[in-house]
């Protein structure tokens, strides 16, 4: 299993954001997950080594008080095997 693409948008999210992720694997990932501190977003397979989802982002799951966040994708087999990318974004906190 390899990642070679993933988008996220918007990268500038606050609580509640509307937020669009896809992910192109190779096809033998099982499953990919999105893990944003403590939550973690299941994408669904839309095709061969391709993945979606949307969801609100939940500022709750983040780090208090940081104004960037590390996400981590990960797509994994299986066997256990896996693959994972770091994808940062920056928290918009309310005055």
């Amino acid at each position: 299993e390899q990642i070679f693409y993933a988008t996220l948008s918007p990268t500038v999210v606050s609580n509640g954001t509307p937020v669009r992720i896809a992910a192109v694997t190779t096809s033998n990932a099982n499953t990919v997950k999105l893990q944003i501190g403590t939550q973690t977003v299941s994408l669904v397979q839309a095709g061969a080594g391709q993945w979606q989802a949307a969801f609100p982002f939940p500022l709750s799951a983040a780090p208090l008080g940081q104004t960037t966040v590390q996400l981590s994708l990960a797509a994994s087999r299986s066997d256990g095997s896996f693959a994972s990318i770091p994808i940062p974004v920056n928290v918009a906190l309310p005055p």
